[in-house]
């Protein structure tokens, strides 16, 4: 009897369990039928796939390259710019029966030898463009094989070398534009020999892991501001994005401890180029945040009342990590500042004191010989001797209107190293003193690791462009970049120039002389800005806020991975954007704040299917009519 009662009682409790997860399952489909009658008659926008979607798929091909055995040393798989932005690069892989490594000869040139193994993925850079490139792989027991790589013509300007000593090194000169020209790189004979076709630009930073920095080209919150950086390699693979609070602009730099320094804006504040964090490498959270405004107004707040929202146009950092000083050159105060990063506290200003107060009086460096102050000046830096580096490009940038390209006749730029004793300063080098050169803006100014000195003089006139009528320093493109390296004792090693403004130039190898074979990372990006997502449960409320929603006609454009909104909000409107999924998957990204600048660029999670658009404005869900589709 009671075996009986038993069987009953569960059956009854089974009963009941499958009612309530039918009722569920109604009630879910029910809800589900709702919501996709919401989809019908909307505009579909096709998302396009971008660079960053393709790693992952171009990672799977080259895996299951390396993994074929039918690809030997004479039959290998050669891969011309294998991950789309790098043409000038190629992958070739193949199996040997055993552990060998491979002796490399690009074009007459053995460039590197690879690591002992029997599965080779060779990287190979610096083919010449619209050329049949010769690359000959030579196995460590004597085999070999010849490959012939056809690249195409690039397009880009050539770099007109008027001298190349033969005491210069094989290093590559690395130039970057912000006038949307690619990031090249050339020979000391001037040929190129790398460039991404990404939109990749401003500044370059090397690597301790053989990787490059690169701002990611992406449209930040405010004028001249990226949204983040990329970590990429000559193949022009991308390991990892960084999407910055604040964005990125200039120049950043990487920490001994792996960490980057980034120059940025403060998101909040409505001014541009005066804001510095500490980025963690392993987590993109920001750890560390320099407000040079806030810096300046604890020492004289009625000072900073004058400063419009461009005050500082801060267009270097460095900090020496042997002093914890951290050196930034404000170009539009015309000024050099030393900061301690660890108690944010003004430690020296180097600049004429007419651009600040009396209440600074005491930060001022003491020029002590005939050395001029800084005048938009850029790249300043401290030197493994202590010395105070800057490019001065002798232009008086202090709330500079437009003038005539005449008038600009006498100024000229020079490079600068300056003795800093307690608080006094004197030059203790100088080049251009013959008013050889004047750039007006970008440029830089370095020591190499051979003592020798490498100048960008990045935005030079032509001679006839400085008389034509009604010519204007902003609106003249009519410009030149005049790249020199000099000697430890300055003679000119190398001298040429190129029919375009350059921000910044730099040297560095293609190859060491040993190479790793080629090994699949996955693609990360580390999003820790104010833009999230937030995944919605109750979708019974979700109908409901799209039941009575107004429409709005906005202008969307769409990847793989961003978002890209065109539309006018009033400054104090909240505005977030409303992905809803088919499957009831929803995500929410905050678009703007109140009071704040509007986000241009949205940076999506990885999506599959149809998703309806919504805005949320100041709380209210506004129906865009458009759907998002995801392959």
């Amino acid at each position: 009897m009671k075996k009986k009662l038993i069987v009953v009682l569960s059956i009854v409790v089974i009963l009941i369990i499958l009612t309530i997860f039918g009722i569920i399952y109604l009630n879910n489909k029910k809800q589900k039928d709702e919501l996709l009658k919401y989809f019908e008659n909307k505009e579909e926008i096709i998302a396009t796939e971008d660079i960053y979607a393709q790693q992952d798929i171009i990672d799977e091909e080259i895996k299951g390259y390396i993994n074929d055995s039918s690809y030997t040393l004479t039959k290998a798989k050669i891969m011309l710019n294998p991950y789309k932005i790098s043409p000038l690069t190629a992958l070739i892989i193949f199996k040997t029966k055993t552990e060998v490594s491979i002796t490399v000869n690009i074009n007459g040139i053995d460039v590197t030898t690879t690591e002992k193994s029997k599965k080779h993925s060779i990287p190979i850079y610096g083919l010449n463009d619209n050329f049949d490139n010769t690359v000959i792989l030579t196995t460590s027991d004597k085999q070999s094989a010849t490959y012939t790589i056809k690249t195409e013509d690039s397009g880009i300007a050539s770099l007109d070398v008027k001298t190349s000593s033969a005491k210069l090194n094989d290093d590559l000169y690395f130039m970057t534009s912000p006038l949307g020209d690619p990031i090249t790189a050339y020979d000391k004979e001037g040929k190129l020999k790398w460039y991404l076709t990404e939109n990749f630009y401003t500044d370059i930073e090397f690597l301790s892991n053989g990787h490059m920095l690169l701002a990611n080209g992406e449209l930040g919150t405010t004028y001249g501001v990226v949204s983040g950086l990329v970590e990429v390699d000559y193949l022009g693979k991308i390991y990892n994005q960084y999407i910055v609070d604040g964005g990125m602009h200039h120049e950043v730099n990487e920490l001994s401890n792996g960490n980057f320094l980034v120059a940025g804006t403060n998101p909040s504040s409505g001014r541009i180029y005066d804001y510095i964090s500490e980025i963690d490498v392993k987590t993109g959270k920001t750890i560390k945040k320099v407000d040079l405004f806030e810096i300046i107004n604890k020492i004289d707040s009625e000072l900073t009342k004058s400063f419009d929202y461009k005050w500082a146009w801060n267009n270097s950092i460095y900090l020496n990590e042997e002093t914890n000083l951290l050196v930034v050159s404000l170009r539009d105060m015309n000024s050099v500042l030393a900061i301690d990063y660890e108690t944010l506290q003004l430690k020296w200003i180097f600049g004429d004191p007419k651009y600040w107060s009396n209440k600074f009086d005491e930060y001022f460096l003491k020029v002590t010989d005939n050395s001029r102050y800084p005048l938009g000046q850029h790249s300043a830096f401290i030197t493994d001797d202590n010395l105070l580096g800057i490019f001065n490009n002798g232009y008086d940038a202090y709330k500079a209107g437009e003038v005539n390209c005449t008038e600009l006749l006498d100024n000229y730029s020079s490079l600068v190293l300056y003795n800093i004793d307690d608080m006094n300063i004197k030059t203790n080098w100088e080049y251009g003193t013959d008013k050889s050169y004047f750039s007006y803006a970008l440029s830089n100014f370095q020591i190499l690791n051979n003592d020798n000195k490498l100048a960008n003089f990045g935005w030079e006139f032509t001679e006839e462009s400085y008389h034509v009528e009604g010519c204007l320093q902003l609106g003249n493109m009519d410009i030149f970049a005049n790249i020199i390296e000099l000697s430890p004792n300055d003679e000119i090693l190398f001298d040429a120039t190129i029919n375009q403004g350059k921000y910044r130039v730099f040297k560095n190898v293609l190859y060491q002389k040993s190479t790793n074979n080629f090994k699949i990372q996955k693609y990360t990006k580390y999003d820790n800005t104010i833009s999230s997502d937030y995944e919605i449960t109750k979708i019974s409320k979700l109908l409901d806020n799209i039941k009575n929603s107004s429409n709005l006609d906005v202008s969307i454009e769409l990847t793989s991975t961003k978002f890209i909104l065109s539309a006018l909000f009033a400054k104090d409107d909240e505005v977030k954007v409303m992905l809803i999924g088919e499957n009831k998957d929803n995500y929410l990204y905050t678009y703007k704040l109140a009071n704040q600048d509007a986000i241009p660029v949205l940076y999506l999670n990885m999506l599959k299917g149809k998703y309806m658009i919504y805005l949320i404005i100041n709380g209210e869900y506004v129906d865009t009519n458009k759907i998002a589709v995801f392959k």
